[in-house]
């Protein structure tokens, strides 16, 4: 059985804010071993990619974040 790999993404915005101190605690599961750092959503996706609450994303904040995801999972499953 091959071993299960984890991603944890640094994704802490709230209404145009981030929170170094949830980065950090995100950031200190990493192990890459079997967890592994996920999707940047917090330095990749920014306003213009989010609904009118600033935290939600819209559809380019979407697709951005879905190609954030896979370029995570595809660095450490190949």
């Amino acid at each position: 059985m091959l071993p299960v790999k984890w991603t944890v993404a640094k994704e802490t915005w709230f209404v145009g804010a981030v929170s170094a101190a949830v980065q950090a605690a995100q950031l200190a599961l990493v192990d890459n071993v079997s967890i592994f750092a996920g999707e940047n959503m917090d330095d990749n996706i920014n306003a213009t990619q989010r609904v009118g609450d600033n935290t939600h994303l819209n559809a380019t904040g979407g697709n951005t974040a879905t190609s954030l995801a896979i370029a995570a999972i595809t660095a450490i499953t190949f």
